[in-house]
């Protein structure tokens, strides 16, 4: 699986490592085993791929290449300097290259699924266990039916666009305006940096813009006790009822109600 570049590294780091020699400047040889990856992940909302990458405690980003789905059964092995290090590990979301995942504006994120922690590699050899963890929260929206002979339309926006080089959350625009059909729409977003992810929702009739009102969802889920930084996101239901003016979220076995002002 080891690129010619990589085995170039390998014999860098493995020169001059005799028995009787120091072998402080010897790599250690990561090896990732993929045995818990689900191959539907890989399947699901991606091209089959997995890809990874190792930074060093010097800032130094090594790509390690891709993995198809059909060579789960096979051991990853890297020579990395011995020292902790910083693996990351991620599927490949279609049209997404690396772990940098920068979701365009306009669009929903992908079914991004990661693995990131540190790992000691200061022995000869490591063995680290990849788990793949849920990186996008689906949040399902419906509608009250009264007003239905109006027409609707949805925006999501926040500060949250994506995820860096290392799997963390990173602060960029993000935007998407999902298709509301029946009253209802679905969209996915990342794990996100702040509570400032907000639905706005405009209902018209013809030409006539009738009702806009912006819900501040994120701050909704912080006062319900969501949790961002959980390994696998929860999908949230979300249930805006304009009868009784009242926002619902179900999310984890839980139900939250909250009262709104509806201004017209």
């Amino acid at each position: 699986m080891c690129s010619r570049w990589f085995l170039a590294i390998a014999v860098t780091l493995c020169c001059s490592c005799t028995v009787k020699e120091e072998r402080s400047g010897c790599p250690c040889y990561l090896t990732l085993d993929l045995n818990y990856v689900d191959e539907g992940v890989l399947r699901k909302g991606g091209n089959g791929e997995l890809g990874a990458a190792i930074t060093t405690q010097a800032g130094d980003y090594l790509p390690m290449g891709v993995v198809t789905f059909d060579h789960l059964d096979k051991d990853w092995e890297y020579p990395v300097p011995r020292e902790d290090v910083w693996v990351c590990v991620w599927s490949e979301p279609e049209g997404v290259v690396g772990a940098n995942v920068s979701i365009p504006v306009g669009e929903e994120c992908p079914q991004v699924w990661l693995s990131r922690g540190v790992v000691d590699c200061a022995a000869e050899e490591k063995r680290d266990t990849v788990i793949l963890h849920k990186k996008w929260c689906a949040i399902n929206v419906a509608l009250s039916s009264a007003g239905s002979e109006m027409s609707r339309s949805v925006e999501v926006s926040s500060s949250s666009c994506g995820y860096d080089s290392r799997g963390f959350p990173k602060k960029g625009e993000f935007l998407c305006a999902p298709i509301v059909k029946g009253n209802r729409c679905s969209f996915r977003v990342p794990q996100q940096c702040s509570n400032d992810l907000a639905i706005k929702i405009v209902s018209s009739s013809g030409t006539q813009v009738t009702s806009m009102r912006t819900f501040q969802i994120g701050e909704y889920l912080e006062g319900s006790g969501y949790d961002w930084q959980a390994d696998d996101l929860a999908d949230v239901d979300v249930s805006i009822d304009y009868v009784t003016s009242s926002l619902q979220l179900s999310f984890s076995g839980t139900r939250h109600t909250y009262r709104f002002e509806l201004k017209i």
